[in-house]
């Protein structure tokens, strides 16, 4: 038996729109074994309503599906998950479960695959690399695609960096999130945008914190967005008013963010958050500086 772990991803993280990304402490635990023939999976009971334990598994397809482009048959496979991260709240369930089957394919061959092969076929499965690239890797990324292949850096986010995570009790697919982006944007959003997005990244790499509240901003998805996250603006001013430094929609929502220096009182967001909102969590993280790992 083997025990996966991948992270929870955070992606954009406001400006950096499909290339910035953040591994977060929250986890997808696989533990696997391969067996002569068969398919056994197990779940929690809160994860039964929407995550397949069958042939639809997402994890079981991909594993299946990187077998067969080596041309090798799968063999049986029983594995457990224990999954912490809420799905389709824009904090990389998906990315995790891509990332879970390829190295279950990797393990199965054993691990013939170089990490840029990895990243090539995580991100082929995903559609994008933004959130593949911190499950894999841990930390802070930056990347993008060039001809079929991820092109990425990778950073240690700042170590005094903290995160409150609000989880809404209602999903968003990635796919309506994106129906509300308009198809062209003026130039002057695209250079805000770019300027953000630089600044963000300089200021997580060098911990200059004092910058977030400026870089988060955005005007190519956020603005947009915010009509199907009702309590956004909220929520957003109740992290203000407990010290946060920025707040921002994670990936393509509907769970927000926000930075801290420090950790805040998760007593003080938890009951506040209540009396706003019904049925919204919020959870205290930092981040992962490993990337997922196997034991």
């Amino acid at each position: 038996m083997r025990t996966l772990t991948v992270p929870a991803t955070s992606a954009n993280l406001g400006p950096g729109f499909d290339c910035l990304g953040l591994a977060l402490s929250c986890y997808n635990t696989i533990t696997f074994e391969f067996i002569e023939s068969g398919l056994h999976i197990e779940l929690e009971p809160c994860d039964l309503s929407h995550i397949p334990a069958d042939s639809r598994n997402l994890i079981y397809r991909v594993f299946c599906r990187v077998l067969k482009t080596y041309g090798i048959t799968p063999p049986g496979v029983h594995f457990a998950q224990v999954n912490e991260i809420p799905s389709m709240r824009g904090l990389g369930s998906s990315a995790a479960s891509v990332v879970g089957g390829v190295v279950m394919a990797d393990t199965y061959m054993g691990f013939k695959m170089t990490k840029q092969e990895m990243l090539d076929i995580c991100a082929s499965q995903e559609g994008h690399p933004d959130n593949i690239l911190p499950a894999l890797l841990g930390g802070l990324t930056v990347g993008c695609m060039d001809n079929g292949h991820v092109r990425y850096l990778r950073m240690d986010a700042p170590k005094s960096l903290r995160l409150a995570v609000f989880i809404p009790p209602f999903s968003l697919s990635t796919r309506k999130a994106r129906s509300v982006l308009p198809k062209t944007v003026p130039l002057e959003d695209a250079v805000f945008n770019l300027t953000r997005a630089a600044l963000l990244t300089a200021a997580l790499a060098t911990s200059e914190l004092s910058a977030l509240p400026f870089a988060v901003n955005d005007r190519l998805h956020q603005p947009y967005r915010k009509s199907l996250v009702p309590g956004y603006d909220d929520i957003a001013q109740l992290a203000d008013a407990n010290g946060a430094l920025a707040t921002y929609l994670s990936g393509a929502g509907p769970a927000l963010i926000s930075f801290f220096d420090k950790s805040p009182s998760l007593e003080s967001l938890t009951d506040k958050l209540e009396s706003l909102h019904k049925g919204w969590q919020v959870r205290l993280l930092c981040v992962d500086s490993q990337g997922y790992r196997l034991e």
